[in-house]
Parts: structure tokens; sequence; C-alpha cells
């Protein structure tokens, strides 16, 4: 079952939206909260991590859990890119 989620406007206001997907960010994996095949015999990601989108982008992608990140992904590029994991 898709996951109800806000969308956000150009304008600043938001509305409500369904979620159905992401991808990683650098790998494209899927993430989704449903079980299915991707079309290449893979099952998308249930978990990994999220980070907030860059200053000086738009606030939409500026919000928190804004790019998707793949647990691999992660490991790979922790430390190139400073993450620290907010409790």
């Amino acid at each position: 079952m898709p996951t109800p989620t806000i969308s956000y406007k150009p304008d600043g206001t938001t509305e409500p939206a369904t979620w159905d997907h992401d991808h990683c960010e650098f790998c494209s994996r899927e993430f989704c909260d449903t079980d299915h095949d991707c079309g290449d015999g893979s099952h998308p990601l249930t978990a990994g991590w999220t980070a907030r989108g860059p200053a000086g982008r738009p606030d939409e992608q500026r919000r928190d859990n804004y790019h998707w990140v793949c647990p691999t992904c992660f490991e790979d590029f922790k430390d190139y890119f400073a993450w620290t994991i907010a409790q």
C-alpha cells in the first residue's frame, strides 16, 4: 500500500500526496514499502539512509528525507561527504 506523504509546491504550499518509491541518489537502487520485482529480478530496499537537501536549493529540495541513499552507497560515501547519523 502506498504511504501518505506531503507534496511541496513551488509556491511554498503543501498538499497531501502518495509516496510509492524512491531511488538511491548514487546507484539508483529502488526503495519501496512493498515487495515486488523491480523488472531486473531484484527487489526494492525497504530501509536505508536519507539526507536533507543542500542549502541554497528550493525548500522542496532542502527538506529532511529528500535524498535516499542505500546502505552500500552510504558506506562507500560516508567519509567523503562527512555524513553523521542523527538520532
